[in-house]
Protein backbone atom coordinates (compact mmCIF):
# COMPACT_ATOMS: atom_id res chain seq x y z
CA UNK A 1 0.00 0.00 0.00
CA UNK A 2 1.60 3.18 -1.25
CA UNK A 3 0.96 6.20 0.15
CA UNK A 4 2.01 9.78 -1.29
CA UNK A 5 4.61 11.88 0.87
CA UNK A 6 3.37 14.78 2.98
CA UNK A 7 4.70 16.67 5.64
CA UNK A 8 4.10 14.76 9.23
CA UNK A 9 6.01 14.00 12.42
CA UNK A 10 5.54 10.55 11.88
CA UNK A 11 8.64 8.22 10.78
CA UNK A 12 8.54 6.35 7.15
CA UNK A 13 11.91 4.78 5.67
CA UNK A 14 12.61 4.34 2.35
CA UNK A 15 12.44 0.55 0.62
CA UNK A 16 16.34 -0.04 1.87
CA UNK A 17 15.92 -1.95 5.29
CA UNK A 18 19.82 -0.59 5.67
CA UNK A 19 18.54 3.03 5.46
CA UNK A 20 17.66 4.56 9.40
CA UNK A 21 14.50 6.51 9.46
CA UNK A 22 14.42 9.88 8.99
CA UNK A 23 11.46 12.35 10.00
CA UNK A 24 9.80 13.46 7.04
CA UNK A 25 10.59 17.60 8.15
CA UNK A 26 14.19 16.70 8.25
CA UNK A 27 14.50 15.16 4.93
CA UNK A 28 14.76 16.84 1.99
CA UNK A 29 12.02 17.44 -0.47
CA UNK A 30 11.88 14.67 -3.26
CA UNK A 31 11.09 14.65 -6.85
CA UNK A 32 7.86 13.54 -7.72
CA UNK A 33 8.38 9.90 -8.98
CA UNK A 34 10.92 9.35 -6.17
CA UNK A 35 7.78 9.40 -3.42
CA UNK A 36 6.53 6.28 -5.01
CA UNK A 37 9.68 4.46 -2.87
CA UNK A 38 8.28 5.55 -0.03
CA UNK A 39 6.38 3.41 2.24
CA UNK A 40 4.90 2.89 5.96
CA UNK A 41 6.76 0.77 8.38
CA UNK A 42 3.41 -0.89 8.94
CA UNK A 43 3.04 -1.83 5.35
CA UNK A 44 6.08 -3.34 5.15
CA UNK A 45 5.45 -5.28 8.45
CA UNK A 46 1.59 -6.41 7.77
CA UNK A 47 1.63 -7.15 4.13
CA UNK A 48 0.33 -10.75 3.55
CA UNK A 49 2.65 -12.87 1.73
CA UNK A 50 2.27 -13.74 -1.95
CA UNK A 51 0.40 -16.75 -1.75
CA UNK A 52 2.54 -19.15 -4.52
CA UNK A 53 0.59 -21.74 -5.62
CA UNK A 54 1.77 -25.33 -6.46
CA UNK A 55 -1.58 -27.74 -7.48
CA UNK A 56 -1.15 -29.29 -10.28
CA UNK A 57 -3.52 -31.23 -12.28
CA UNK A 58 -2.78 -34.40 -11.29
CA UNK A 59 -2.78 -33.34 -7.67
CA UNK A 60 -6.60 -31.89 -8.25
CA UNK A 61 -7.65 -34.70 -10.03
CA UNK A 62 -6.41 -36.76 -7.58
CA UNK A 63 -8.23 -34.73 -4.47
CA UNK A 64 -11.88 -34.54 -7.10
CA UNK A 65 -11.59 -38.55 -6.60
CA UNK A 66 -10.68 -38.82 -3.12
CA UNK A 67 -13.77 -36.41 -2.86
CA UNK A 68 -16.02 -38.58 -5.05
CA UNK A 69 -14.34 -41.73 -2.88
CA UNK A 70 -15.58 -40.46 0.63
CA UNK A 71 -19.02 -39.01 -0.50
CA UNK A 72 -19.88 -42.04 -2.26
CA UNK A 73 -18.79 -44.66 0.83
CA UNK A 74 -20.93 -42.22 2.89
CA UNK A 75 -24.33 -42.61 1.08
CA UNK A 76 -23.73 -46.54 1.00
CA UNK A 77 -22.78 -46.71 4.51
CA UNK A 78 -26.33 -44.25 4.73
CA UNK A 79 -28.42 -46.86 3.02
CA UNK A 80 -27.41 -49.75 4.97
CA UNK A 81 -27.79 -48.26 7.98
CA UNK A 82 -31.80 -47.27 7.16
CA UNK A 83 -32.39 -50.66 5.68
CA UNK A 84 -31.33 -52.61 8.84
CA UNK A 85 -33.41 -49.79 11.00
CA UNK A 86 -36.25 -51.21 8.65
CA UNK A 87 -35.18 -54.50 9.05
CA UNK A 88 -35.31 -54.08 13.10
CA UNK A 89 -38.76 -51.80 13.37
CA UNK A 90 -40.28 -54.17 11.40
CA UNK A 91 -41.38 -57.98 11.55
CA UNK A 92 -39.15 -59.01 8.93
CA UNK A 93 -35.86 -60.07 10.47
CA UNK A 94 -38.40 -62.42 12.77
CA UNK A 95 -40.02 -63.68 10.37
CA UNK A 96 -36.94 -64.85 7.88
CA UNK A 97 -35.20 -66.11 11.19
CA UNK A 98 -38.22 -68.35 11.93
CA UNK A 99 -39.06 -69.31 8.28
CA UNK A 100 -36.62 -69.56 6.51
CA UNK A 101 -35.94 -69.89 2.73
CA UNK A 102 -36.60 -72.58 0.79
CA UNK A 103 -36.59 -73.30 -2.99
CA UNK A 104 -39.62 -74.04 -4.52
CA UNK A 105 -40.42 -76.09 -8.12
CA UNK A 106 -41.94 -74.78 -10.64
CA UNK A 107 -43.06 -71.29 -8.39
CA UNK A 108 -44.96 -68.35 -10.04
CA UNK A 109 -43.07 -65.69 -9.82
CA UNK A 110 -44.73 -62.10 -9.51
CA UNK A 111 -42.73 -58.37 -9.62
CA UNK A 112 -43.62 -55.53 -8.01
CA UNK A 113 -45.81 -56.15 -5.24
CA UNK A 114 -46.65 -54.34 -1.94
CA UNK A 115 -46.36 -55.32 1.50
CA UNK A 116 -47.31 -53.35 4.54
CA UNK A 117 -46.73 -54.15 8.68
CA UNK A 118 -46.21 -51.92 11.34
CA UNK A 119 -44.04 -48.73 10.96
CA UNK A 120 -42.54 -50.63 7.33
CA UNK A 121 -43.77 -50.41 4.18
CA UNK A 122 -42.17 -51.71 0.93
CA UNK A 123 -43.68 -50.31 -2.02
CA UNK A 124 -43.57 -51.83 -5.03
CA UNK A 125 -40.20 -53.39 -4.36
CA UNK A 126 -41.21 -57.44 -3.56
CA UNK A 127 -41.06 -60.04 -5.15
CA UNK A 128 -43.23 -63.22 -4.85
CA UNK A 129 -42.67 -66.82 -5.75
CA UNK A 130 -45.41 -68.95 -4.97
CA UNK A 131 -47.14 -72.14 -5.39
CA UNK A 132 -50.44 -74.54 -4.67
CA UNK A 133 -48.91 -74.26 -0.94
CA UNK A 134 -45.87 -72.17 -0.40
CA UNK A 135 -45.51 -68.67 -0.73
CA UNK A 136 -41.47 -66.88 -0.61
CA UNK A 137 -40.90 -63.25 -0.59
CA UNK A 138 -37.97 -61.03 -0.90
CA UNK A 139 -37.41 -57.78 -1.85
CA UNK A 140 -35.82 -56.07 -4.90
CA UNK A 141 -31.27 -56.11 -5.21
CA UNK A 142 -31.06 -52.62 -3.88
CA UNK A 143 -33.52 -53.63 -0.77
CA UNK A 144 -31.61 -57.04 -0.33
CA UNK A 145 -28.90 -56.57 2.64
CA UNK A 146 -30.57 -57.16 6.08
CA UNK A 147 -33.66 -58.50 4.22
CA UNK A 148 -33.07 -62.59 3.24
CA UNK A 149 -35.83 -64.51 1.92
CA UNK A 150 -38.22 -66.28 3.71
CA UNK A 151 -41.00 -68.96 2.77
CA UNK A 152 -44.15 -70.11 4.57
CA UNK A 153 -46.58 -72.66 3.78
CA UNK A 154 -50.78 -72.53 3.97
CA UNK A 155 -50.82 -73.39 7.50
CA UNK A 156 -49.32 -70.49 8.96
CA UNK A 157 -50.99 -67.90 7.15
CA UNK A 158 -54.35 -66.77 8.16
CA UNK A 159 -56.44 -64.49 5.46
CA UNK A 160 -58.45 -61.71 7.20
CA UNK A 161 -59.99 -60.16 4.10
CA UNK A 162 -58.97 -59.99 0.43
CA UNK A 163 -60.30 -56.86 -1.32
CA UNK A 164 -59.22 -53.72 -3.63
CA UNK A 165 -57.37 -50.69 -3.05
CA UNK A 166 -55.49 -47.52 -4.71
CA UNK A 167 -57.05 -47.94 -8.17
CA UNK A 168 -58.63 -51.23 -7.74
CA UNK A 169 -55.27 -52.36 -7.09
CA UNK A 170 -55.96 -56.45 -5.63
CA UNK A 171 -55.04 -56.07 -1.76
CA UNK A 172 -55.24 -58.97 0.62
CA UNK A 173 -55.03 -58.59 4.38
CA UNK A 174 -53.10 -61.74 5.71
CA UNK A 175 -51.56 -62.81 9.40
CA UNK A 176 -48.08 -64.77 9.68
CA UNK A 177 -47.03 -65.79 13.18
CA UNK A 178 -49.56 -63.36 14.59
CA UNK A 179 -48.49 -60.50 12.39
CA UNK A 180 -50.94 -58.97 10.49
CA UNK A 181 -49.19 -57.21 7.28
CA UNK A 182 -50.82 -56.32 4.19
CA UNK A 183 -50.07 -57.03 0.86
CA UNK A 184 -50.70 -55.58 -2.77
CA UNK A 185 -50.10 -56.03 -6.06
CA UNK A 186 -50.45 -59.45 -8.45
CA UNK A 187 -49.53 -61.69 -5.24
CA UNK A 188 -52.77 -61.44 -4.00
CA UNK A 189 -54.37 -62.98 -7.53
CA UNK A 190 -51.80 -66.54 -7.21
CA UNK A 191 -53.34 -69.74 -6.73
CA UNK A 192 -51.32 -69.26 -3.08
CA UNK A 193 -53.89 -66.24 -2.08
CA UNK A 194 -56.96 -67.90 -3.60
CA UNK A 195 -56.04 -71.54 -1.63
CA UNK A 196 -56.30 -69.78 1.69
CA UNK A 197 -59.52 -67.48 0.45
CA UNK A 198 -61.07 -71.28 -0.40
CA UNK A 199 -60.01 -72.63 2.89
CA UNK A 200 -61.32 -69.63 4.93
CA UNK A 201 -64.39 -69.90 3.12
CA UNK A 202 -65.14 -73.53 2.15
CA UNK A 203 -68.97 -72.53 1.17
CA UNK A 204 -67.65 -70.05 -1.09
Amino acid sequence: KRLRLRRSTKVRRWNNPSTKPVPVRNRPRLPRYHRRDVVWDYDREQAPAKSVTTDTPEATTLNDALVFTTVAVCVIAAWFGVLFVISRIGPWHSLATKFPHRILEEPQTRWFNTLRFGLSSYSNCIISRCTDSHLTLQPLHPFRPFHPPFTVSQDDVTLLRASRAFFFMPAANIVIDGKQMALYGPVVRSAFITGLADKSDPGQ
